[in-house]
Formats: structure tokens, sequence, C-alpha cells
């Protein structure tokens, strides 16, 4: 595979244009380059997701309902290799979307009609959805962002009027109820617009665009619970953000202002009124932000896709830097599956030279040489095994 790159992909509403940075671009710095032009079929973009598994850029058409997917390097005035819209689609100004590559499919969060559609990964042309979300018993009002959480099979959506986070089962549809919904004055949410479900820290992360605020949960909170922490203030830059991520490869938060025409970044675990530590500016200058709506990350580093799509981790392949991903504990089971190898291993080998030495002096023992050798030699391996573990641990580390 060709592509393979530290980039920032950015959906800008009101130019109706993808335009992609380094990751670490900051200032008024000109995109690597511009998806944009009638052919594209893109209007008014709003969610977006790489998929790197089948190298596919997927995004949600908020002004055409539609969704076009495209090559990841795709520039200029390329079209989509395939296009879903049309009416059996029920596609209804599609706002956030995302992709399970384990079950291979599209789900998408239809703004215009409060309904969650669920598609074959590759359907196209005038498709009806597999399964459809939609109901008053829903509480869908109206769906912005959403997460699959494949870890604990659940479905997870932000809803802008109703200021809530409900969580469904994965496979929900027709007008089932939450199983649980987060709400309330305390809970600070306000209009929230995008959503990143970290696993490897148990959180959810809200992006507020109704009170420029980004504000943390537990994973599990529900009911009028208070965020853990909340970033918010002058001094953060935030104005109307929206579809945010969260990169755990260099523990930063993402985030595109639509209000501004800014992408912000903060480390992780930001709060209060802290400065960003680096700022992507748009209008007016060569960078081409216009109403940025949706921020993805990607990096050629070997992480897990996202809780979405467990199944996409690669070296050598350029991933989207979700905070979604297992990686962590991916590599915590790596290294006590290493140490408790060689613990094992030491232990055999102790057993194996302690009857060795007690056969050596003609004690008695039920321990053949045959048997000790073979204690011995298992001890060994088990050493080595885990010694193994441990080296590929390390050469997983994001700083390889």
């Amino acid at each position: 595979m060709a592509w393979a790159q530290e980039e920032l992909f950015i959906a800008n509403a009101a130019n109706s244009t993808i335009t992609v940075y380094v990751r670490t671009a900051q200032a008024d710095t000109a995109p690597l380059r511009t998806l944009a032009g009638p052919a594209t079929g893109l209007s008014v973009p709003f969610g977006l997701v790489v998929d790197p598994t089948h190298d596919e850029l997927i995004v949600a058409n908020f002004g055409n309902n539609s969704i076009t997917v495209y090559s990841p390097t795709a520039s200029g005035d390329s079209p989509p290799t395939r296009t879903l819209s049309g009416i059996a689609t029920g596609l209804n100004q599609p706002f956030g979307l995302a992709v399970d590559l384990v079950h291979d499919e599209l789900i998408v969060a239809n703004f215009g009609n409060n309904s969650i559609a669920v598609y074959a990964r590759t359907a196209q042309g005038d498709t009806a959805p597999l399964r459809t979300l939609i109901g008053a018993a829903t509480v869908l009002n109206p769906p912005t962002a959403l997460a699959v959480d494949l870890t604990h099979d659940e479905l997870v959506v932000t809803n802008a009027n109703n200021h809530s986070i409900t969580v469904y089962a994965r496979t929900a549809q027709g007008d089932a109820a939450p199983l649980r919904t987060l709400t309330g004055a305390a809970t600070e949410l306000n209009r929230p617009s995008g959503l990143v479900v970290d696993l490897a820290h148990d959180e959810l992360v809200v992006a507020n665009r109704g009170g420029s605020t980004i504000t943390v949960y537990a994973r599990t909170a529900q009911g009028d619970t208070a965020p853990l922490r909340t970033l918010a203030g002058s001094a953060t830059g935030l104005s109307g953000p929206t579809g945010l991520t969260v990169d755990l490869v260099h523990n930063e938060l993402i985030v595109p202002n639509f209000d501004n025409n800014t992408i912000t970044v903060y480390t992780r675990t930001a709060q209060g009124d802290t400065a960003p530590l680096r700022t992507l500016r748009g209008l007016g200058g060569v960078a081409g932000l216009s109403q940025p709506t949706w921020a993805v990350g990607t990096t050629e580093k070997a992480v897990s896709i996202s809780s979405s799509s467990p199944k996409g981790s690669a070296t050598e392949k350029a991933v989207p830097i979700s905070s979604s991903s297992t990686k962590g504990r991916n590599v915590v089971s790596l290294v006590f599956t290493g140490l408790g190898c060689n613990l094992l291993g030491a232990i055999l080998v102790l057993i194996a030279t302690q009857y060795g030495i007690a056969a050596s002096n003609s004690r008695p023992s039920v321990w053949t040489s045959s048997r000790l050798r073979y204690v011995h030699v298992l001890g060994w391996g088990l050493i080595i095994c885990g010694f193994i573990l441990q080296m590929v641990d390390s050469w997983h580390k994001p700083g390889r």
C-alpha cells in the first residue's frame, strides 16, 4: 500500500470540500491536497471516516442526502468510487457516520428525520438500509454524532435538540428505547455535535456546539451526571466545536470549530480554560478551512482502528487515530503474558534443576532423567517465549 501517512482530514461545510494536512499543521498552513468540485458529489459534508483496511474515505453529505466514497488520496475534482443516495436509502440530512469492519456495516445518523440507518458497508445506489432505528421511544432528537462500541456491543448517539447522549444495543431497530440516557442540567450538554468513545480510558468525550465546550464523562454515565472534566473558556479558542477526534498515539484531542474556522489541538486530558497546543487557522488564508465540521487523524504507526472496527490492526498502514482504540489493553495483555511465561519457565527450570541434583546424589526420586530433560526444555522455552512477547510489545509502542 502506497498511502501510509500521518495526516489530518477535515470536512468543510461552507465550501463543500475535504482538505488534508500534515497531522501537526498549524497557523495558516496550506493543505497537502483538496477534494473539491462538481464531480466529487460533495454537498455540505459533515461526517467523515477513513477506512484504511479498504483504502477508503467515506463522507456524509448533509446537503444532498448522500454518502460518497473515495480513495483517501483523492484530490481535485475526483468523482466518488461509489455513491449511496435515493428515496429507498432513507438518508435525510446525514450528519455523523461510522464504519463497523467486524460486521461490515455502515451506520449513519440522519439529522432530518431523527433516525439511525444501517447499511452493508459497500451499499451504493438507491439501496434500502438493513435496519433503521426510528420512533418516539428512541428519543433521537435529532441525532448528530455516533460511535459503535464493539467491546460492549453498543451504539452511542449525541442528540442536539434535547441535549442528550443515548445508548442502544448495537443491533437496535424500530422504535427501540435506549439502554441508558445521559441528560440534565448537571451534565452541561449543550447541542452535542461530536462524540468519541475512548475505550482505553473508559470515557465519553463530547463536543458541545451550543456552549463551545468539551465535556468528558465515564463511559457508562447516565441520568443527570456531571462531567469528569470540562474544557471551556476564552483561552481555549473553542467556537462551535463539532466532530472531534482523540489521538491516543500522541495523546491529543483534535477539535474542528465551526464558528471561527479553526482546528484546535489540546492534550487529551486538558480541562478548564486551557489554551490549545496549536491552532490551524482558516478563512481567507491558504488553509482553506470553511466552517469545518469533522476531523479525522491518521497515523502510519501500528494501532487498532477503533472500537467500531478492531479487526483492522496493521503495521505500515495509515489508520484513524481514534481513542476508541483497544491498543492500550492489548499492550497490557502482551506485557503480562510475557512476564507470566518468564515466571512459569523459571519455576520449571528450578524444579528440574533441584530434582536433577537429587538424582545425582542418588536420592530417591519419581522423576526419570527423560522427564527432567522435558521439564528443563519446557521451562527454558517458556522463558524465551516471554522475552519474545515483551520484545513484540516494545516494538509496537508509539515511539517505534
